[in-house]
């Protein structure tokens, strides 16, 4: 729901009463998210190409699980009067941005230590390695850092180890810093250049 809130904050272009577009870091984090290509996201015909695939399968019954989720959604916001105006009256919020801030979170969360499954802007940027030379924790503050586990070469790009019940995921994506918009790669520079704070 909270990503829902985010995602239409930055798509919407006058006030309402939940603030105006884009008026928080979540809404600049959500609008340099790139689009995911898990099958949950694919055309109707792509999918199709998964028939006879154990993939077909799990991907039909991901996406009837999903709408049941959305018609629950609607059905227990749709009374509420800001909720009313923000997404249902002029059909604001649909199906296909549930899939996808579904799909943003399956492919974008980290295991946070004593917390669980968690989305870290910037963190999530990291690509993944098996060789990682940095690892993210959590301090005594509850704040997310990003340690250097080697010396790095400026300009070397900064990989982070995750896994997922034993499985590494891999992910490449866009990554905004401060005013500065940058396509591909954190690197040690990068970092030094704007003294990242994560979270």
């Amino acid at each position: 729901m909270f990503l829902m809130l985010q995602l239409s904050r930055t798509s919407q272009g006058s006030e309402t009463q939940i603030g105006r577009k884009g008026t928080s870091p979540w809404c600049e984090y959500i609008q340099f998210l790139s689009p995911v290509s898990l099958p949950t996201c694919w055309k109707e015909y792509e999918i199709d190409s998964l028939i006879g695939t154990s993939l077909f399968d799990a991907t039909t019954a991901k996406l009837k699980s999903l709408n049941r989720e959305f018609e629950q959604f609607r059905s227990v916001t749709q009374d509420l009067e800001w909720c009313q105006k923000t997404w249902w009256e002029d059909d604001d919020i649909t199906f296909e941005d549930w899939v996808l801030a579904d799909a943003w979170y399956r492919s974008r969360v980290l295991e946070l230590p004593n917390q669980g499954s968690c989305m870290v802007p910037v963190l999530d940027f990291c690509n993944h390695a098996t060789n990682a030379n940095a690892r993210y924790e959590m301090n005594s503050n509850g704040d997310v850092i990003l340690l250097l586990i080697d010396i790095i070469e400026d300009g070397a790009e900064i990989c982070i180890k995750y896994v997922f019940s034993a499985t590494c995921v891999h992910v490449r994506c866009t990554f905004i810093c401060a005013i500065v918009a940058y396509t591909g790669k954190i690197t040690s520079s990068l970092m030094q250049n704007y003294n990242m704070q994560l979270w």
